[in-house]
């Protein structure tokens, strides 16, 4: 959301009909050409083009906002979160719902462990954070709410398919 504001603005009280589009071989050979010298605007731009692609082929239905309002007030939980307690527990009191009630919605809805999707954003923030800045791959990590640079790299490894390190290099 923060790098193509506008269309998540646009769009953020809908959600698309079916996410699945055939991106075309041009915006695939762009996308592979974004390294950690790419500019803002040049990623701006092939993602917007890949928004524009969405727009043209799918339909927008409006949330149901009685049933995603959780779903919701998760995911922002772990983004305002990541780099503190981002557990079951601190969202669970930031909530009021039950941990166990918490755990079981989230993977009935999204198909992922409430642990898998932290560890996603945090790579994800990792992986910017390694492209984009000189700070050290344990910096990063910390940065990125892991206090262990094992767990980090263990994961890192796992999400990514590489160490943080090979990252950078590439």
């Amino acid at each position: 959301p923060n790098i193509v504001n506008a269309y998540y603005s646009r769009h953020s009280s809908e959600i698309p009909d079916n996410c699945k589009i055939t991106v075309p071989p041009y915006l695939v050979s762009q996308l592979s050409e974004i390294d950690q010298n790419a500019s803002i605007v040049k990623m701006k731009a092939i993602l917007y083009l890949i928004c524009s692609t969405l727009d043209e082929n799918t339909a927008y239905i409006k949330r149901k906002t009685a049933e995603n309002n959780l779903l919701y007030t998760i995911f922002d939980f772990v983004e305002k979160n990541l780099e503190k307690d981002c557990s079951l527990e601190s969202l669970s009191q930031a909530t009021g719902y039950n941990s166990t009630y918490l755990s079981r919605y989230f993977s009935e809805t999204t198909h992922m462990s409430f642990v898998s999707l932290v560890n996603r954003f945090r790579i994800s923030k990792a992986c910017y954070a390694l492209k984009n800045s000189d700070k050290s791959i344990i910096e990063c990590a910390y940065d990125c709410g892991y206090r262990s640079l094992r767990s980090f790299n263990r994961n890192f490894k796992i999400y990514i398919g590489m160490s943080p390190k090979d990252y950078r290099k590439l």
